[in-house]
């Protein structure tokens, strides 16, 4: 993580679109590992991938640190539109 980022991050820690990740079974399956890697292993298909970023409000694009900030917005207007 870019130490310029650390901030940054730390003041979107709480942020509801950070907090509402993931649901009970996967937070627990995916524990500390990078979203992006494991989302791809249980995202084999376009299809998975679709499906689950509807059903859990993600954003269609790059999952890594350096997406972050870009992440909180557009999953908080995902949240308050109820879709991507």
């Amino acid at each position: 993580m870019a130490a310029d980022k650390i901030e940054e991050y730390i003041t979107h820690v709480n942020d509801l679109s950070n907090l509402q990740l993931l649901v009970a079974i996967p937070n627990i399956e995916k524990q500390d590992k990078d979203f992006a890697d494991w989302f791809a292993k249980i995202c084999l298909t376009s299809t998975d991938k679709i499906q689950y970023c509807t059903i859990n409000y993600l954003p269609d694009m790059d999952y890594t640190y350096g997406s972050k900030s870009k992440f909180c917005i557009k999953r908080d207007i995902n949240n308050i539109r109820g879709k991507d």
